[in-house]
């Protein structure tokens, strides 16, 4: 039996905070547009419990997400591995993660109290679970977005709408996923907001009278930049209402049976020394290219690099370690397979794939962020085959064990 929960909380900062993902921001923001939230979904299958929580962030540290799953799990009784911590990834929401562009601009005040909502808010529905059954409606957003390093190549235009509903048929709760950098507004905006996730909800929501969780999908090279006609707050709401629609148009809702929870853990251990050398050579030519480059996106993509690698340098970082996390959650019908790291779309379609479940879901931003995947082909091209900090074929590699996990299941 399958039974569920949805809770969530407003987390608005009452005071001017650093916004995260913005490398030409150089004030903090001047107010809220839109509410930033933290939310949670709990599953409860057959005994067994499940919480995914989600906070409107770009991206949250490892030690802050083991301290909250520690937390959730000591008053809930559930399973830390059962305890999912997931990042919108909205690059317009306060900062809650230390990087190279906010590093000591992170409001500790404010992320304890977001921190200790998202606590509660996950407790509350793990408290709360009605008796329900799981649909989903599946189909593809055109239009929208697309690969952002090349407008012509691969991209995944997959959305799914995953609903609850009870015995009256009633949705009591929901969640929206796609694959895409919920990133419609431009940095010079400097107010806080959920971005495309808060607006997706929203629009969402007033349809099916919850407004659903929003996840990403595999996003490393997906975004709107090459299709959204402006970076406002017009645009985003049109774009998110137009979005919407599409998606309750869907193909019918097919039922889910959800009657079991099986979690795998596949791991790989990234570690090797740091090519200063090569690094500064990056630099040279990025400042050699800034000189002469004419368009908009590729200053800001330079702009970026410039950024990175100096703070690179800057650290004085002499090596590379890092953890490489994904879990396979198996629910019956439905299998989720979730990434602490953001791949590309070429990885997230293999392992999709390789999926015999009715329906096969990746997330990321899930447990912590540490970089990209990126292909072997891709590196030194585009944004995020110049900021990796992965060696070439070290992401095929773990891939390959995951689809490999994923096809014995």
């Amino acid at each position: 039996m399958l039974s569920v929960s949805l809770k969530q909380t407003i987390v608005n900062p009452d005071h001017p905070v650093w916004q995260a993902g913005g490398a030409t921001r150089t004030q903090k923001a001047r107010g809220v547009y839109s509410d930033v939230k933290v939310m949670a979904l709990t599953l409860k299958i057959n005994q067994k419990w499940m919480i995914l929580t989600t906070v409107d962030a770009t991206a949250l540290e490892t030690k802050d997400v083991e301290d909250l799953q520690e937390q959730i799990s000591a008053a809930t009784g559930i399973d830390q591995e059962a305890i999912l911590i997931v990042a919108t990834h909205t690059h317009s929401a306060p900062a809650l993660k230390e990087s190279s562009s906010t590093s000591k601009q992170v409001d500790e005040g404010y992320k304890r109290s977001v921190f200790a909502a998202l606590v509660d808010t996950a407790v509350s529905s793990a408290q709360s679970c009605q008796e329900a059954t799981a649909y989903a409606q599946t189909g593809e957003l055109i239009g929208y977005y697309g690969n952002r390093d090349q407008k012509e190549k691969e991209g995944d235009q997959s959305a799914c709408l995953l609903t609850f509903r009870d015995q009256a048929g009633k949705v009591i709760a929901a969640l929206v996923q796609l694959h895409c950098h919920p990133t419609f507004l431009d940095q010079s905006w400097l107010m806080i907001s959920a971005d495309l996730a808060g607006a997706l909800r929203e629009a969402l929501g007033r349809s099916l009278g919850v407004e659903p969780m929003f996840v990403c999908g595999v996003t490393g090279d997906m975004s709107s930049r090459y299709w959204r006609k402006s970076q406002d707050y017009f645009t985003l709401e049109k774009s998110a209402q137009e979005m919407a629609d599409r998606i309750l148009k869907f193909r019918p809702e097919k039922p889910l049976e959800l009657n079991t929870l099986r979690i795998e853990q596949v791991e790989k251990h990234i570690h090797h020394p740091v090519n200063l050398i090569d690094l500064k050579n990056k630099l040279d030519r990025y400042l050699q290219q800034q000189k002469t480059e004419t368009d908009p996106i590729e200053q800001r993509l330079l702009a970026t690099k410039i950024r990175n690698a100096r703070a690179s340098l800057d650290s004085g970082e002499t090596e590379i370690d890092l953890m490489w996390k994904t879990s396979i959650i198996t629910l019956g019908d439905l299998q989720l397979v979730t990434f602490n790291n953001d791949p590309v779309v070429y990885f997230g379609k293999q392992i999709k794939a390789a999926s015999s479940k009715k329906l096969c879901l990746t997330l990321n931003h899930v447990n912590g962020e540490v970089g990209y995947l990126v292909e072997k082909s891709d590196y030194q091209t585009g944004y995020i085959g110049n900021v990796t900090k992965a060696l070439p074929g070290e992401a095929e590699e773990y891939i390959a064990a995951i689809v490999e996990r994923v096809k014995q299941i």
